[in-house]
């Protein structure tokens, strides 16, 4: 049988000594490993960056393709995604203005003719029995508003296809004022 012994104020200096050797490193290297990780994903982020910026500043109409210079193979296939949804959108909008604009010209003869129609029965009231006379008050009203509506969309629709003149004059709002 042999042993041995050693006292516990040694075994636990010892012990202090291969932790604080081991811990401190260790402790002053996760700062370190932080930052440097911290600058590795920002560098590799940066693409990202630069497409949601691309993004981000644009005009609400402007649904054109996004152009990154550079991109990195990764961000590649957002790029094509991004630019596909824009396209897709833009076709989108394209066939709703189409829709409307046909709807409102469709619609309008109808409506023009049962406005006609109705303002014609009321020009002759005392040919009508007076229990429809306010039904169709009622119905002559509602078209009229049917046919403002559509003449809103048909003016819409023009507009939105004519390139709108964005040149602005300075006015003088007292010499206007003054004039008015």
């Amino acid at each position: 049988w042999v042993m041995a012994a050693q006292r516990l104020d040694v075994r636990y200096e010892l012990a202090e000594s291969v932790i604080l050797e081991a811990v401190i490193p260790t402790v002053l290297s996760i700062p370190l490993a932080a930052l440097l990780i911290w600058f590795i994903v920002g560098y590799g982020l940066r693409p990202i960056k630069q497409l949601a910026q691309a993004v981000r500043s644009r005009e609400v109409s402007d649904l054109s393709a996004v152009r990154l210079d550079n991109v990195p193979r990764e961000l590649t296939p957002l790029t094509l995604s991004t630019n596909d949804l824009l396209r897709r959108l833009q076709s989108s909008f394209n066939r709703e203005k189409r829709f409307a604009a046909d709807a409102a010209h469709e619609l309008r003869t109808p409506i023009t003719v049962i406005n006609g129609y109705l303002e014609t029965l009321l020009d002759h009231r005392d040919g009508v029995a007076p229990r429809w006379i306010k039904p169709l008050e009622q119905m002559h009203q509602q078209s009229q508003r049917m046919e403002n509506i559509v003449r809103d969309l048909l003016t819409l629709s023009r507009l939105e296809t004519k390139a709108l003149s964005t040149e602005q004059d300075r006015i003088h709002v007292n010499s206007l004022l003054r004039e008015v």
